[in-house]
């Protein structure tokens, strides 16, 4: 059975941090300010890396006043707790209150629950720079050719049809506000599809307004018709 954790806005808990929870709209400004360094993954650095930790990776590539800035501000966010960045020889952490702790043992997976809570995917690296290229500008023309819905619009959709109020929606997560936003669509589809039938449309497919909705779909996965030709592509230009 799917867990309600995501539409209900529970926290996550992380061993040895606490519990992590999904921002809430009123913060989002914030969160963008700090979010970027979540984007960072193994992926971005060499093979030879690969069997450091992530954070470490992260403490080696960034200045550590600047990195220690961004993530003090960013688990503060997300824990709702004060968060404090401690560095002594060569032991450092961000102390979560007075009991937790993210170190280079925890950091990736309250990256991973940090993402996932706030609908954040994982972009696609290519080791080639040729393939990394082309599939930047295969996205870039998606976003071009598609309608822009920014977050804002979203927040006036489900205001304007559900009579939530702003001051309500401010306090839902993201994920929350992408539901109710894509649960209207879906059901105006599946009303504007009605309407074509009796009006007497042919070959239209009525799907029901209720059915699942996949909220974690990857939009790089989908970046061709088949996305094992850009990994095949990759390949062949190694």
């Amino acid at each position: 059975m799917q867990s309600l954790k995501f539409i209900f806005a529970r926290p996550e808990w992380v061993a040895g941090a606490g519990d992590v929870y999904p921002i809430k709209l009123k913060d989002y400004d914030s969160f963008l300010e700090c979010n970027q360094i979540l984007y960072f993954s193994k992926a971005h650095f060499g093979e030879h890396f690969q069997s450091f930790a992530l954070l470490d990776l992260l403490m080696y590539a960034i200045p550590d006043d600047e990195l220690a800035v961004t993530m003090v501000k960013l688990l503060s966010l997300v824990f709702r707790k004060e968060v404090i960045f401690q560095s002594q020889e060569n032991e450092y952490y961000f102390r979560i209150d007075e009991k937790g702790r993210v170190d280079h043992s925890n950091y990736e997976q309250v990256r991973m629950v940090i993402m996932q809570q706030n609908l954040m995917f994982e972009q696609k690296i290519f080791k080639n720079k040729l393939a990394q290229e082309w599939a930047g500008k295969v996205l870039e023309a998606k976003s071009k050719g598609g309608v822009k819905i920014t977050l804002e619009d979203m927040i006036t959709t489900v205001s304007a049809l559900t009579g939530k109020t702003y001051e309500q929606l401010a306090e839902q997560s993201i994920y929350q506000l992408s539901a109710d936003f894509k649960r209207i669509v879906k059901d105006k589809d599946y009303h504007t599809n009605i309407a074509q039938i009796c009006a007497g449309a042919s070959g239209v497919t009525i799907r029901h307004f209720a059915e699942q909705i996949d909220m974690f779909e990857n939009p790089y996965d989908s970046l061709f018709v088949d996305k094992n030709k850009l990994t095949n592509l990759n390949k062949a230009l190694q």
